[in-house]
């Protein structure tokens, strides 16, 4: 609900599938917004590596860079590395 609700429809993050089209877009910052909520924490082990997948997976086709910010980033290495 965060990433749809808030992200998508309070904050208006978007930018479609993953891909070369989308480069410059904010559907990343909907995942960023579920990873910073309060329910983090509380979602299961699957759920946050494929959370954090996807996450990977737009902030690379949106800004062209494989390091996400510093948080996500270890996060990242965290769950799925």
């Amino acid at each position: 609900m965060i990433h749809e609700a808030y992200g998508h429809g309070v904050n208006n993050f978007s930018g479609g599938s993953p891909g070369p089209n989308i480069f410059g877009g904010t559907h990343h910052k909907a995942y960023f917004a579920s990873i910073d909520s309060k329910y983090w924490t509380n979602t299961t082990l699957s759920f946050k590596q494929f959370f954090l997948k996807q996450t990977w997976t737009y902030y690379f086709w949106e800004k062209g860079n494989n390091l996400m910010p510093t948080r996500y980033d270890q996060l990242y290495r965290k769950f799925i590395n």
